[in-house]
């Protein structure tokens, strides 16, 4: 009987214990939505979601969208995008927000430029590779059905590819011309 006490005294220690802890534990909500364009509507690939003053943010996926986890409380909310003007809101989270964001794209005038260079080009010969194969070597190669095949030996040589259907004869270059 008092072993049976210890055992009940435990599991409502236990139990306690779960009941205490758990709402001590900071609730996590959500900030999701979709990054669009302004202009055309079109979701915007991999734009950023970051929060001032916490390492936490999130980039939108294929589609545009994005998913933040964040505890109760009241979070800078930056949205940017390369090449389109950054959006800032005040979120206070008390639960989870959906917050569909459109970005404007950002232009901004510059004056002419002139690209000039230095360097000289040099322009350098293509060597010109030759192999030759002699009627004796194509003798000596294994034949197909006691017949030299002339196609198969030039194979062995390199850049060569010959193609069964259709017979085509294709020869890689082996040298470039150096940029």
């Amino acid at each position: 009987m008092n072993n049976k006490r210890k055992v009940n005294r435990y599991k409502l220690f236990v139990l306690l214990a779960l009941f205490v802890a758990i709402p001590l534990q900071a609730q996590q909500y959500r900030i999701y939505g979709i990054i669009r364009d302004a202009s055309t509507g079109e979701t915007l690939l991999g734009a950023t979601v970051s929060v001032e003053g916490r390492s936490s943010g999130s980039a939108g996926n294929a589609y545009g969208f994005y998913s933040l986890s964040l505890p109760q409380g009241d979070y800078q909310v930056r949205w940017s995008y390369m090449g389109y003007t950054s959006e800032t809101r005040t979120i206070s989270l008390t639960g989870d927000i959906q917050a569909d964001i459109f970005l404007h794209s950002e232009t901004t005038a510059i004056d002419e430029v002139t690209v000039t260079s230095d360097r000289n080009p040099t322009v350098h010969a293509a060597g010109v590779d030759v192999k030759r194969m002699s009627i004796s070597e194509i003798r000596k190669m294994p034949a197909l059905l006691a017949e030299p095949d002339v196609l198969r030996s030039l194979q062995t040589l390199p850049g060569v590819q010959v193609s069964a259907h259709p017979k085509k004869l294709w020869i890689r270059l082996k040298n470039h011309l150096p940029l």
